[in-house]
């Protein structure tokens, strides 16, 4: 087994959240992150290994190359209602998408291209004083995304194979709670 090193490398970015009462039933979440990550000063092993796989890599020379499976952008945003219903109990509502920028991974060669994606999610929920019934529903539009391709853990890597690691299909369900 040969571990090596891939370099120096620095990270910097904003990032922003906003929460904000629009009225007494309705309020909206949002935030949304730029997260510049590279590799700046790649060892030389490396370098050579990447050059030309990613447009920041021209040459051994010249080459920063992005840490992988961190995007550039990430953001969400949420809509959430919440009433009074038959004096005692709290009805709240929540509409939620999360989007994932591009990023980069690799499996047995490096510069993997992991496309970006929005998942959708949405929940209802009845609360009494000390119970909660919810209903929800994760990935609504059920997208595909592809979160990984470095699954090392369960496979050897070959240049002939790349197995991506997805996200988990539509989900709908219920969550009962109780405070003691």
């Amino acid at each position: 087994t040969e571990i090596q090193n891939a370099g120096n490398g620095r990270t910097f970015g904003p990032e922003v959240e906003v929460n904000a009462k629009l009225s007494a039933n309705w309020s909206v979440a949002a935030s949304y992150s730029y997260t510049d990550a590279k590799i700046d000063q790649p060892t030389t092993a490396f370098a050579l290994q990447v050059v030309g796989t990613v447009a920041s890599c021209p040459s051994v020379s010249h080459c920063t190359v992005p840490i992988l499976n961190v995007p550039k952008e990430a953001a969400s945003l949420a809509v959430i209602y919440t009433t009074k219903v038959l004096r005692d109990y709290q009805l709240t509502a929540r509409v939620s998408d999360t989007y994932v920028g591009p990023a980069y991974d690799q499996a047995y060669y490096f510069g993997i291209p992991l496309p970006s994606y929005n998942i959708v999610y949405a929940r209802a929920g009845l609360s009494g004083d000390k119970w909660t019934a919810t209903l929800f529903v994760d990935n609504i539009t059920n997208k595909v995304t592809w979160n990984t391709a470095n699954n090392t853990q369960f496979q050897f890597n070959i240049p002939q194979l790349v197995r991506i690691s997805t996200n988990q299909p539509r989900t709908f369900g219920t969550q009962l709670s109780y405070r003691f």
